[in-house]
């Protein structure tokens, strides 16, 4: 549950919004029969992603930056904060494609852009990762559930 809610506030760096995406996907979880328990890890963190999307349409080239809510001093502990500070639109290639490793395809398909606007927005979030990354490996480092090493990232995309 905790990797689950820590993906819907990556997605949404609000708490409010999180926690709203996190019992929407739940709450599809919950009504869809279909699912295998083998691929239910799987098809809820997707059915998360979906909610994120569609409540906060992140959209490339976005002038906007990370909401304040990225500042709340309330944090989880597998999910570094700085994280919080990229641009919607980057933090969904990013978290889309480096960590849930998704395609950049599949990625624009969800996210309803070209498939450069993505690889782009990923480029521009594994910079950023590489001029925080010192903050960013020690929060990783300090995390008791298995995360993406950040050593590792520039490997999954």
């Amino acid at each position: 549950m905790t990797t689950l809610y820590s993906l819907a506030y990556l997605m949404a760096a609000d708490h409010e919004a999180a926690e709203a995406c996190f019992v929407a996907a739940l709450d599809d979880c919950q009504h869809e029969g279909g699912v295998l328990r083998e691929w239910a890890g799987s098809w809820s963190r997707r059915a998360i992603i979906k909610h994120a999307i569609n409540q906060l349409r992140p959209r490339p080239g976005d002038a906007q930056n990370a909401p304040e809510a990225a500042h709340e001093q309330k944090e989880i502990a597998t999910l570094p904060q700085s994280l919080l500070q990229l641009p919607p639109f980057e933090r969904f290639a990013f978290a889309m494609t480096a960590l849930e490793r998704y395609s950049t395809r599949e990625s624009a398909l969800l996210l309803d852009c070209q498939a450069r606007d993505v690889e782009q927005a990923k480029i521009r979030a594994l910079q950023f990762i590489g001029i925080h990354q010192d903050r960013l490996a020690a929060a990783f480092a300090g995390s008791h559930e298995q995360q993406a090493p950040i050593t590792g990232l520039a490997c999954n995309v």
